[in-house]
């Protein structure tokens, strides 16, 4: 399509990124250089045990279902990856959700950097690998 036949729609760039990252397959996630939780897709939210009127936004990992087992776990994993300002993929871990259920998750992080080039956050993308069946 040229220039000349574009549909020109002002759009609100934050919720058009919003949207898109909801239709992805995998869950996503965003924290800050302290580890908050800034955003996420649906998915990652609804893993997380949180629906559409709950926001991730302002919560750590301290705040869900993985608190006890995992939460110190994943702060020095981001902060690892922030330090070195390199992206690591394929990171496997056992993850309990928010239905008590546990998967073997496979996560990619990014760290985020300012127009400055300044590391302020991480990315996320989680993939589940298969579910734990619960101990009889």
């Amino acid at each position: 399509m040229s220039a000349k036949n574009e549909i020109n729609i002002p759009i609100d760039v934050k919720k058009f990124l919003q949207l898109l990252i909801n239709h992805l397959p995998m869950k996503v996630f965003w924290k800050d250089k302290d580890s908050i939780y800034e955003g996420s897709n649906r998915a990652f939210a609804e893993f997380a045990g949180l629906n559409e009127d709950e926001s991730i936004i302002g919560k750590t990992d301290y705040d869900l279902p993985w608190a006890e087992t995992k939460a110190d776990e994943f702060r020095l994993y981001d902060r690892s990856i922030m330090d070195m300002n390199e992206k690591e993929m394929n990171y496997v871990s056992k993850i309990t959700n928010s239905e008590g259920m546990e998967f073997w998750t496979k996560t990619t992080k990014i760290p985020i950097e300012n127009e400055n080039g300044e590391v302020v956050g991480v990315l996320g993308f989680l993939q589940e690998k298969n579910i734990i069946p619960p101990a009889k």
